[in-house]
């Protein structure tokens, strides 16, 4: 018995950038223009709570130090030892990568089975699009929002408590944003203001409608 293919939308499109660039901002602009959203970051928050096998690994491999009290995922004390580690940080990819992916065909899949109101493009957020070892084949479109490095670390310190030490780290384990825009369709430079941004994403989601079309 063969598996029927996954059919999905007429595009998936995946949105990524540098840490702290504004991602989650510009998904719920473009949420409001009625594009179903799907987060990595959500998706990888599913694959590590309590009671799956992401979990049960992390706590394997990184010890009891990453978890909170009550058994759940210490992502800020996780996030300390990754990010000042590469092999540790690549070994916790290993660890939830495949579980996202996973989850993102189940979403997609959902999504794809709505026949009377069909999404025309998903966008699909994730950080990690370029760096991961994890292919996406269904994302034929890429947008990368960009941002000036010394405000995307300003904004990691008061998004995430950490110290600037931490956030460089951060900053640095993805790739630079230069090779991210260059391997993007759309880039849009978040810069400015909330505004600006939003008539951006506006600009973008015309011109991804017009490639449907």
């Amino acid at each position: 018995m063969t598996t029927a293919p996954l059919k999905i939308p007429t595009l998936v499109v995946g949105l990524t950038g540098s840490l702290a660039s504004g991602k989650s901002e510009a998904a719920e602009f473009f949420r409001k223009l009625g594009v179903p959203i799907i987060d990595a970051d959500v998706l990888a928050r599913e694959a590590s709570a309590p009671g799956t096998s992401g979990l049960a690994l992390i706590k394997e491999h990184f010890g009891h130090e990453v978890l909170s009290a009550d058994g759940s995922l210490n992502r800020q004390a996780l996030a300390r030892i990754v990010f000042a580690d590469d092999k540790k940080r690549m070994l916790l990819e290993q660890i939830l990568h495949p579980e996202v992916r996973s989850l993102f065909l189940k979403k997609l899949a959902t999504l794809s089975a709505q026949t009377t109101s069909q999404p025309q493009f998903v966008l699909f957020v994730v950080p990690l699009l370029f760096e991961s070892h994890i292919l996406y084949p269904e994302v034929s479109k890429v947008i990368t929002i960009s941002a000036p490095k010394p405000l995307c670390i300003a904004r990691a310190i008061a998004r995430n408590n950490c110290s600037p030490q931490e956030a460089e780290q951060r900053y640095q384990a993805q790739l630079p944003i230069q090779e991210k825009e260059l391997k993007s369709d759309w880039v849009i430079h978040n810069n400015t203001d909330r505004k600006h941004l939003e008539d951006e994403v506006k600009k973008v989601f015309e011109a991804i409608l017009e490639c449907i079309s």
